[in-house]
């Protein structure tokens, strides 16, 4: 059952949606492997020791034996065990008779006692996935099928053996809505590196930017893709906004004092062809540019008035991002670890 506040592990239900992504996206790695799970142990002849992984028969989650029970396959990256906490956060292979010979990611989490509750959607958002952490907030986005920069991020509140997914927004598919989106968090990740080719940590950041009330802030990386010339690369669009997260809601932070400070580093360089998308963005944003200024100076770039449609409905943003998922989130429920 679904409570106003958001799905709890105790108190879960079963609603799963079908998600839709493109695009890509680039993580940068960093060290402190301290909250990772362990690896497996190395064999008396130097390597690891080879795991059985079993499949469901119909349905389910892919699993382990680790030493006298069973846990859930991780899909791309280790699971993350989240501080001060008896549980491991992660994505997990899910096998369905339309999709039996790889599989799809689901986000998991793995309780000390041998539990596992996963979030009960068609799939995760799960290719290179940013965390981070403010408080008992943890904040998750990740991207589909490849894709990087068209996301989806998720919200939890989390306790010592339980968390609920209390908020969820995705890339919009509005005309008045922002772009793709991905997580780009100031600094040095406190928690993450590189191990090998196709097995890394989840780089995990903590958030310490707050606005001038306290609520934390998620700066994000907005990117459209340019109309490319014939046979000419693939170009893209960039700016950044805030998100802000307020009574346990991801909300679009338009305070016009988040944006000036990078206003006024941009200068006044460069015309209507030249100047990035972040300056008039930041510009209309920080009240230094109006409306009509930025359509007057982009008039005669077909290619860039795009940013004016985008910028006259910068009110209805977080309607747009939260629009997909207006209905129930999904809920987090409890699977059986049996072997198959």
């Amino acid at each position: 059952m679904i409570s106003p506040e958001g799905v709890s592990i105790k108190d879960a239900s079963k609603h799963g949606r079908l998600l839709v992504c493109l695009l890509a996206c680039f993580i940068v790695v960093s060290a402190n492997p301290v909250l990772y799970g362990q690896e497996a142990e190395p064999s008396g002849k130097g390597g690891q020791q080879p795991v059985e992984v079993i499949h469901p028969k119909v349905r389910g989650f892919a699993l382990q034996k680790v030493g006298s029970r069973y846990e859930p396959v991780p899909r791309y990256n280790k699971a993350f065990r989240l501080p001060g906490t008896n549980m491991r956060f992660g994505s997990y292979t899910y096998f369905m008779p339309e999709d039996e010979e790889l599989g799809v990611p689901k986000w998991g989490f793995l309780l000390d006692n041998g539990r596992f509750f996963y979030v009960n959607e068609l799939f995760a958002y799960a290719d290179e996935p940013h965390y981070a952490l403010s408080g008992n907030y943890f904040v998750v986005d990740g991207g589909s099928g490849g894709s990087g920069n068209c996301r989806a991020m998720y919200l939890f509140q989390y306790d010592k053996n339980s968390a609920r997914l209390i908020d969820r927004i995705e890339e919009s598919y509005e005309v008045y809505g922002p772009p793709g989106f991905g997580s780009d968090y100031p600094g040095k990740p406190a928690y993450g590196h590189e191990v090998e080719t196709g097995l890394e940590d989840v780089l995990v950041w903590i958030i310490s930017e707050k606005d001038r009330q306290g609520h934390p802030l998620i700066e994000l990386e907005m990117v459209r893709d340019i109309p490319p010339p014939f046979l000419g690369p693939k170009e893209f669009e960039v700016f950044h906004i805030y998100l802000k997260i307020v009574n346990g809601r991801l909300r679009v932070a338009l305070d016009p004092y988040l944006y000036e400070t990078l206003f006024r580093s941009l200068g006044e360089a460069g015309g209507p062809r030249s100047r990035p998308a972040e300056y008039y963005v930041s510009g209309f944003l920080s009240k230094r540019l109006t409306l009509a200024a930025i359509k007057a100076e982009l008039a005669g770039n077909r290619d860039r008035l795009w940013l004016v449609d985008t910028l006259r409905y910068v009110k209805r943003w977080d309607y747009a991002l939260h629009k997909r998922y207006r209905h129930p989130l999904p809920g987090i429920v409890e699977y059986k670890l049996k072997g198959r």
